[in-house]
């Protein structure tokens, strides 16, 4: 009698372990999600800023050529040029930072555990 109550404490012990490991195994599957949900959105955000820059400045070739016939300074260039260092920077951001982030944060975790 005493054996069979030690061990349905034993078991329920052990069931509680395992839902708190599947627990942790859920939330962390979860943090994952969300972060490569984000990581999703803003390479999307950057295709779309790409493709607005894209558009705006071919429009922008377009009223220089149909109403000066290209007889003019392109003037189009400045737009050109500073909006696409915005979107250089726009592809740094997204895509350059996440390995130098992992590292660092690896590394501030690795000097805060000592």
């Amino acid at each position: 009698m005493l054996w069979l109550t030690l061990l349905e404490y034993l078991d329920g012990c052990i069931q509680i372990f395992f839902k708190h490991i599947g627990h942790i195994e859920t939330m962390e599957s979860d943090e994952l999600r969300k972060k490569a949900e984000k990581r999703a959105e803003e390479k999307i955000g950057f295709f779309v800023h790409l493709g607005v820059y894209i558009l705006v400045n071919v429009l922008l070739i377009f009223v220089w050529w149909f109403t000066n016939g290209g007889d003019v300074f392109p003037w189009f260039i400045f737009p050109l040029i500073g909006w696409g260092i915005g979107l250089g920077a726009h592809f740094i951001g997204v895509y350059a930072t996440y390995d130098l982030l992992e590292k660092m944060t690896e590394k501030e975790l690795k000097k805060l555990q000592k």
